[in-house]
């Protein structure tokens, strides 16, 4: 019997539904760059900022889109907030960094399905 695997995606929460982002922790020099001026460049309209070192990554295209969770001071309490930015490929550049409340969860699964065939 010939069996062969048909992976769906399945929807899990929402927010990140990027397709090739994956969830990362630094690991090259090139992606610990770009993390880290994603960072800093929210930092300056932040106050208190502490990013995650868990993050999402989308390395399709041209460039890098860095998905970071992080929490900051906001009248004198800890809120979530999360930054999005891009970056050029090696990470040396930010090309736009947006930070707004909130948090990115992977919003997808996958599912793997055994079709038998006779």
């Amino acid at each position: 019997m010939n069996t062969r695997k048909i992976i769906l995606p399945a929807v899990a929460g929402a927010a990140l539904a990027l397709t090739g982002a994956v969830q990362a922790k630094t690991s090259s020099p090139a992606e610990f760059r770009g993390y880290t001026n994603c960072v800093e460049a929210a930092e300056a309209s932040s106050n208190g900022l502490v990013p995650s070192r868990a993050y999402f990554i989308n390395r399709a295209g041209a460039s890098a889109e860095y998905f970071i969770n992080a929490t900051r001071w906001e009248n004198g309490e800890r809120a979530e907030v999360r930054i999005a930015c891009e970056t050029v490929a090696r990470g040396a550049r930010v090309v736009s960094a947006n930070l707004e409340a909130g948090r990115f969860t992977n919003s997808t699964a996958t599912v793997r399905v055994e079709v038998a065939q006779n």
